[in-house]
C-alpha cells in the first residue's frame, strides 16, 4: 500500500484544509508548536487553502489558519513549502 507524502501542498490541504479537518489540523498545529494548557488553540479558521504564490518570492501558501487559543489570543498561522538550496 502506498501513502500520499503530506510534504506536497495538494496534499496537505486534503488532508488538514477543509472544515471537516480542523480537530486534525488543530491537534497538528499544537503538537508541532507545542502548545499546553491555556495556550492550546479553541478555534481556527481556515483560509483560502488555493492562494497564488508570491511573485517576488515564488513562494506558495500551502495553508493559512487564524488561530485563538483559550486565553483569547488570535494568531496567525501560514504554512509554506519552501526549498533550501545547498542542502541534500
Amino acid at each position: 500500500m502506498k501513502f500520499i507524502d503530506p510534504r506536497i501542498d495538494f496534499a496537505f490541504r486534503k488532508i488538514f484544509g477543509s472544515e471537516d479537518a480542523k480537530e486534525i489540523l488543530i491537534s497538528f498545529l499544537e503538537s508541532l508548536m507545542g502548545l499546553e494548557g491555556e495556550k492550546r488553540i479553541r478555534d481556527i479558521v481556515i483560509s483560502n487553502p488555493l492562494l497564488q504564490p508570491d511573485v517576488k518570492t515564488m513562494q506558495d501558501s500551502i495553508l493559512d489558519a487564524y488561530c485563538t487559543d483559550y486565553r483569547g489570543i488570535f494568531y496567525y498561522v501560514g504554512i509554506h513549502r519552501s526549498v533550501k538550496c545547498g542542502l541534500s
